[in-house]
């Protein structure tokens, strides 16, 4: 009888806990609500040249861009939680193309729709943009920016004055049509960055041509360019750099992992057919049952070894009551 009762008790003490462990799956958890804002260079190519030849260039790949946010906005859809997307366009100024959304769809068409600029851009007047849109949100909420540059920027406001003066490298360099220095609008950019990085976190997506091969005349704009979005983002951490358009995809999809928090290798592949699978959260049930059955087997063992042990010292006591009667 009591062997009995040990053993009802075991299974009783499994299911319990099985079932505490099992709450929180059933417990319908708050949804967490990210912003997220594009802002997408989309100006024309523009040329560097020293004596009519071309030494570098300045392209932003717009078609790529197209096809690498749509496969980020794939990569959101398919990560826990819920994301509110924003889209900003700039060229020589910035327009709101989608305010916040959760609908694909819409955001999809919001980025197939760009069409390539002017030859002029701000970078300050895209960031801008996306600002004044954090400033909206909850003070709490999650916000990220994920900037699309090829770090130049050449038009709108400008400071002699800031964090680049005329000892930076590619200082030298100005517009030709405004003979303003490049650097005096990058200290503009990097002032407007500093306001949004108050608001959350800034990634920066930055398409350079190679410096393989370059003439020695254009590396030190190159080099300007990638040091100006460098210091734009959050840290060296949130800047990813490409230096041919097929790999702009592979960045966006980086960034879409450290922000989910699903990390690189497990972002889905939406560019094959998406296979069935088992529920994250059944197998996470699977996995809380089987410990529960472990915790009760565990139990039960013990509980069939101090029956034995004591079935055996029963045993003993009425063997030496036997010898003694015998005596």
């Amino acid at each position: 009888m009591r062997r009995t009762i040990q053993k009802i008790s075991a299974v009783v003490v499994c299911v319990i806990c099985t079932l505490l462990m099992c709450m929180p799956v059933f417990a319908k958890a708050p949804a967490d609500v990210n912003y997220v804002v594009l802002v997408l260079d989309i100006s024309g190519t523009e040329t560097f040249t020293v004596e009519d030849q071309v030494i570098y260039e300045a392209d932003t790949a717009i078609t790529d861009v197209k096809k690498a946010a749509g496969q980020f906005f794939d990569r959101l859809k398919n990560a826990p939680g819920e994301y509110d997307v924003a889209i900003v366009a700039y060229d020589d100024e910035a327009r709101t193309v989608l305010d916040f959304t959760t609908d694909i769809n819409q955001m999809k068409q919001a980025v197939n729709g760009l069409q390539t600029g002017g030859r002029d851009r701000s970078i300050a007047e895209g960031l801008a943009a996306a600002g004044l849109m954090l400033t909206e949100l909850p003070e709490d909420a999650d916000k990220t920016v994920i900037l699309y540059t090829t770090g130049m920027t050449d038009c709108g406001s400008y400071n002699y004055e800031g964090h680049y003066d005329e000892n930076t490298v590619g200082s030298s360099w100005e517009s030709t049509d405004t003979g303003v220095n490049l650097y005096a609008y990058a200290n503009t950019a990097y002032s407007t960055a500093d306001i949004v990085k108050t608001y959350g976190n800034l990634y920066a997506i930055g398409l350079f041509q190679t410096l393989e091969g370059m003439p020695e005349e254009g590396q030190d704009i190159a080099y300007f360019f990638r040091q100006t979005v460098e210091d734009l983002s959050s840290s060296h951490e949130y800047v990813f750099e490409a230096e041919r358009p097929d790999q702009i995809a592979d960045l966006f999809s980086a960034i879409a992992g450290r922000i989910t928090g699903m990390g690189d290798a497990q972002i889905p592949d939406t560019t094959s057919e998406k296979k069935a699978g088992p529920s994250p959260w059944l197998v996470f049930l699977i996995i809380l049952i089987a410990a529960g059955a472990v915790i009760g087997l565990i139990a039960l063992t013990r509980a069939d070894k101090r029956s034995m042990d004591d079935f055996h010292k029963t045993k003993k006591n009425l063997s030496e009551k036997f010898r003694n009667l015998k005596k």
